[in-house]
Parts: C-alpha cells; structure tokens; sequence
C-alpha cells in the first residue's frame, strides 16, 4: 500500500511540475514576443532619440523579472528533487 501511495504521489507531481514548467514558458514567450512587438513597432523618430543602451536595459530588465522568478523554480525544484 506504501509503495502505491508513493508512486501515486510521484506521479502527480511530475504531472503538476511538468504543467507549470511548460505554462511558464508559453508565457514567458508570448510576454518576450510582446516586448519585441512593442519595440519594433515604434516610431523611427522614438527609436532615432533613444539611446540603444536605454532599450537594451529596460528589456534586459523586463526579461528578468520574467525569466528570473522561473529559473529560481527551477533551481528549487533541482534542490527538492536530489537531496
């Protein structure tokens, strides 16, 4: 019965892990692609006054706070599953 109940319980939790990871990257890539969208459908004027290193910045900030939250799942995720 043990055994059962520990397979069971493994199982739904490479279901529910495996959910979330691919939700989260769906997202991050509709999020990523919208900030793309976003930048290159500008004003050329907009994109001639801007300096690049601003743009690259605030995307590389963007992403971060996307990306960021997610790769300490992961990291999480690795700790719980090897110790």
């Amino acid at each position: 019965f043990f055994v059962l109940l520990v397979f069971t319980t493994t199982i739904v939790f490479v279901i529910a892990m495996g959910t979330y990871t691919f939700g989260v990257i769906r997202a991050a890539k509709k999020i990523h692609a919208h900030l793309i969208d976003a930048i290159l459908g500008t004003t050329l004027r907009w994109l001639d006054q801007t300096p690049v290193s601003r743009v690259i910045t605030r995307c590389t900030k963007d992403i971060k706070a996307i990306d960021g939250q997610f790769a300490g799942e992961f990291r999480w995720l690795g700790i719980l599953y090897f110790f």
